[in-house]
């Protein structure tokens, strides 16, 4: 891949990333979904193990899970690194979520993720999905949801 073609790929992937983002604050599901290819896995922080890409159940818990935060929910994003090669890219960061469940208080936690990316009749489509919270290695499994990028 010339330079050239590494820039623009890289624009246009940041670009999705950002459009990818919008559909989380706006909390609309199927702006969400449409983001996947569809038969691609995604292991999410939420139960269970894995979705597949696409998938009704994929769309419908995230519905339900937008449903159960009042007004906005606040994504950001840091230290975003993207690797490319041909028609597959992957991208790492650091993602922050801030919001308030319905009649309960504010949080704000990052987590951890991974796309992988693939270009599809010309767009760049999320293939696999991985999020990840590191937890306290003290034998009670807590989630170590206090930290933050360094």
């Amino acid at each position: 891949m010339s330079t050239a073609q590494q820039t623009t790929a890289e624009v246009e992937i940041r670009a999705f990333v950002e459009s990818w983002l919008n559909a989380y604050r706006s909390k609309d599901p199927d702006a969400l979904v449409a983001h996947y290819i569809p038969n691609g896995r995604a292991f999410t922080l939420a139960p269970p193990l894995e979705y597949v890409n696409g998938d009704e159940r994929q769309r419908a818990f995230t519905k339900e899970w937008f449903s159960g935060f009042e007004d906005s929910m606040e994504f950001s994003i840091r230290d975003l690194e993207i690797e490319i090669e041909g028609d597959l890219a992957y991208c790492l960061f650091f993602m922050q979520l801030a919001a308030t469940p319905v009649g309960d208080q504010r949080f704000s936690f990052w987590y951890r993720i991974t796309l992988g990316l693939r270009k599809v009749d010309g767009r760049w489509k999320i293939s696999h999905e991985h999020e990840s919270v590191p937890f306290h290695m003290d034998g009670r499994f807590r989630a170590a949801v206090e930290l933050q990028p360094a």
